[in-house]
């Protein structure tokens, strides 16, 4: 995965704001990981961009102008340029569907990622055998555009 994308994601989806763009003091904290030299979308009336944020254990401890991000850094900090690029506070869905898929994987006979009628057929058998007391056989995902 792309270094730079992991943490627009991690920043995206942890929004913490300690600081304010007003100028307050901000705390003194070192961070494990600072993102400089962004464009990051505040989500405020003002449409306001902040330049740079600091995360100290997975949690935003400063968003912020460049002018004070100095005070996170030390020699253990990551410090990570994004080049004047843009981020934006979101959240992501992996779109996962974890009790239905676990109930396909336990309770039917699971088609996924098979790419010929032989592995489709397989799969059917080894479920059938296995639950042969079963009066019927469900199947999940069968995936027509893959034979």
């Amino acid at each position: 995965m792309n270094h730079v994308f992991f943490w627009l994601v991690f920043f995206s989806s942890n929004v913490l704001f300690t600081e304010s763009l007003s100028g307050t003091a901000a705390l003194e904290l070192l961070a494990d990981t600072v993102l400089v030299n962004g464009q990051f979308y505040m989500v405020d009336d003002e449409n306001t961009l902040a330049e740079a944020v600091a995360i100290e254990n997975g949690t935003i401890v400063y968003v912020g102008s460049m002018n004070l991000i100095d005070s996170y850094i030390d020699q253990n900090t990551e410090v990570i340029d994004l080049g004047g690029r843009f981020a934006m506070p979101s959240f992501v869905d992996s779109h996962m569907h974890p009790l239905s898929n676990a109930y396909a994987y336990n309770f039917q006979a699971a088609l996924f990622n098979l790419h010929s009628h032989e592995e489709y057929i397989d799969a059917i058998r080894e479920f059938a055998e296995l639950y042969s007391d079963l009066n019927g056989i469900l199947g999940a995902e069968f995936d027509r555009y893959h034979l």
